[in-house]
């Protein structure tokens, strides 16, 4: 038994080399940390030889690749001063309770909010909320690619693009500040949503690329672990923000540490990580993602 589970952990290492050749072994990636437990376990259990080497090997290759895109960069940019505080919430296209939503945000006290499977019903909900973020525009919809952006700070412009295919993308630039661009990728799980996220990923990361006061936030259903998220990162010249804060996994909520990182934050080089973390679900399925920035520091490396 232990031979069967131990040999089934090891898809998710090898979808992390491999996953970009099929979306089905994509999925795999994102369970990365899951499956190195599982390998050492299994290299613990099945005794001597061949195989508990071969599960050893392959535990200490996951949980190096695991740990790796959590680890503080060589040189973290520094700070200074006029910090901005972001948070990204998918409220869960099904949650009944908008009050409750609206505590769980009031105990961040941000900045600017990007709101996630925000439905009609929903957006009408949030009149008091909307009432101290007068600022900000919203495309929601009875689907869970619904959107609004909310800002206390004055806005330059916000726009909705995307719209038309039913996948929109909110593009807000403040008037003094970064600009964030907020999307929900849809979930991988058929062919055709997976290219829509490739799709949608590619294109965002094509004009990020020269972007450095761009952030990126939101449910891109992705984790660390999967080379679609890599590949965005190196393609868009984004850092991100999970960065030396810790794995902050977001989804399901009710796993707690043991759900997966689905919610990211990226910052372009313009800006320094200040804080990343987590807060109180509440009634929805996703934890919140408070992100933290601030002007980086002009002899930064």
């Amino acid at each position: 038994m232990a031979l069967i589970g131990g040999s089934a952990a090891l898809l998710p290492l090898l979808a992390y080399g491999l996953g970009r050749l099929d979306w089905r072994l994509e999925l795999f990636s994102h369970f990365l940390p899951h499956a190195s437990v599982l390998l050492a376990v299994a290299s613990w259990v099945v005794g001597q030889g061949r195989a508990r080497q071969g599960f050893a090997l392959a535990a200490c290759l996951g949980l190096i690749a695991t740990i790796q895109p959590l680890l503080p960069s060589a040189a973290k940019p520094a700070a200074q001063g006029g910090a901005i505080r972001l948070l990204s919430y998918n409220v869960y296209l099904h949650n009944p309770d908008m009050v409750d939503v609206q505590m769980q945000i009031a105990r961040h006290d941000p900045d600017l909010i990007l709101l996630i499977e925000l439905t009609p019903v929903q957006w009408q909900q949030l009149h008091a909320l909307r009432k101290r973020y007068p600022h900000g525009c919203a495309h929601p919809q009875d689907d869970p690619f619904g959107m609004a952006v909310l800002s206390r700070l004055p806005l330059r412009s916000c726009v909705v693009e995307g719209e038309d295919l039913g996948l929109p993308v909110i593009v807000a630039r403040l008037e003094r500040g970064p600009y964030l661009v907020g999307l929900h990728a849809p979930p991988p799980l058929s062919p055709l949503l997976a290219s829509q996220r490739q799709a949608m990923l590619g294109h965002w990361s094509r004009r990020l690329a020269d972007q450095p006061d761009a952030l990126l936030m939101g449910d891109l259903n992705l984790t660390p672990w999967s080379p679609i998220y890599r590949q965005l990162l190196s393609n868009s010249g984004m850092r991100d923000a999970r960065a030396g804060q810790g794995m902050l996994a977001s989804w399901p909520a009710s796993l707690g540490v043991l759900g997966l990182p689905l919610d990211q934050a990226m910052v372009g080089r313009a800006w320094a990580v200040a804080d990343l973390q987590v807060g109180s679900a509440g009634m929805s399925d996703h934890r919140p993602l408070i992100l933290t920035v601030a002007p980086r520091a002009q002899d930064a490396p």
